[in-house]
């Protein structure tokens, strides 16, 4: 029997639709249970927080992180906010300050160093790496600046490249704070302020600020400015201040020239296909383009360079280690412009050794 025209007419039962929240019927139970909700909410998010600020800078939860914790936490994560540093301790204390050559998976200087303090003063030596990342000579400054409780043995400096990237700016841009750049501008603003938040970190993290350049891989229509430096100047006076406050404390100091090797042919498509004499021991190989056009960076460094040297020459008690000049520029020393291989390293540290063993002689015969 075949079904009537009816029945193939006939709707299917509705099935009633399920609420996605299911709310008390009455009134002041309602308000409980929205009440618990958003409770339950705000805790996430401070959880969420605490969290954030406990794997970015080591910050425990029981305090609230500052300005320096977001810019700089490895002043956290090196233990110098919990340890003192004293001349009078037991403790050869070294510090170290400049940007990713220090900084270990770019390079094995830190290793390298612990190595051989760790061979003379067993147990009796501190290395605090504060180098990161695309840092210049103003955060080496900032972070010193910072540490005035705190006193070293020995602070060395190995600040350069990252200045050069300062000098892609737009003419009239420069500033000699380098706050054309948006982190500068940002970090100096919190620190005036002096409080940071976790929404605030996370909304400068995600923009520019108005008037400033982004800091980070600088951008190809920048490069071209690179031909007329500036940071030269700026980079001798924040080296200045280090000179001068390392004095008022009683450091020894020992600032460095920075060694590069850019390749007579190089190119930025030689570099990516591999057919420089780079070492190819690092993944992570940055091209010169990073920090401006080939020339122009050779340029700026042998600016900078020159001006250490000046600076050098008319600060007594300073040490000096000139890099540029005795580091052997080879392919089988360097994996890019500027970070070492494995054993670029060891000769880094070679040339460094006999200034940090003096010093290391003179602390032992000084109990």
């Amino acid at each position: 029997m075949r079904p009537t025209r009816d029945e193939f007419s006939t709707p299917p039962a509705a099935v009633p639709r399920r609420s996605r929240l299911h709310l008390p019927s009455r009134i002041g139970r309602r308000w409980l249970f929205v009440s618990v909700w958003l409770a339950f909410c705000a805790s996430l998010m401070w959880l969420g927080g605490k969290a954030y600020w406990w794997f970015a800078a080591s910050v425990p939860p029981d305090q609230t992180p500052s300005v320096w914790d977001h810019y700089y936490p490895l002043l956290r994560t090196s233990g110098l906010t919990t340890q003192v540093t004293r001349h009078d301790d037991d403790q050869f204390d070294v510090l170290l300050l400049g940007g990713s050559v220090l900084v270990p998976g770019w390079s094995q200087v830190q290793a390298e160093l612990e190595r051989r303090l760790e061979e003379i003063l067993p147990g009796r030596h501190r290395l605090f790496n504060l180098g990161e990342s695309g840092y210049t000579s103003r955060d080496s400054l900032i972070q010193y600046e910072h540490l005035a409780g705190h006193e070293f043995e020995l602070v060395v400096v190995y600040d350069g490249i990252n200045d050069v990237r300062m000098n892609c700016c737009p003419p009239g841009e420069f500033r000699e704070d380098y706050t054309h750049f948006s982190r500068y501008e940002s970090l100096g603003r919190h620190l005036a302020a002096g409080r940071m938040n976790l929404s605030r970190a996370a909304l400068d993290r995600g923009q520019v600020v108005v008037g400033t350049l982004p800091y980070g891989t600088t951008h190809p229509q920048l490069l071209q400015y690179g031909a007329n430096p500036q940071s030269a100047r700026t980079l001798v006076a924040n080296l200045a201040g280090l000179v001068r406050l390392a004095g008022e404390r009683d450091d020894r100091l020992l600032l460095l020239t920075y060694a590069s090797y850019i390749p007579d042919n190089y190119t930025e498509a030689r570099f990516k296909a591999g057919e420089l004499d780079y070492a190819r021991e690092n993944p992570r190989a940055c091209t010169v383009e990073i920090w401006g056009r080939p020339a122009d960076v050779i340029q700026s460094l042998e600016l900078q360079n020159d001006g250490i040297r000046e600076l050098a020459n008319r600060s007594p008690g300073v040490d000096f280690v000139d890099l540029a000049h005795d580091f052997p520029p080879r392919g089988t020393l360097f994996v890019d412009p500027c970070h070492l291989t494995a054993e670029g390293s060891r000769q880094w540290v070679d040339l460094l050794w006999p200034t940090i063993e003096r010093h290391l002689h003179a602390w032992q015969s000084n109990p």
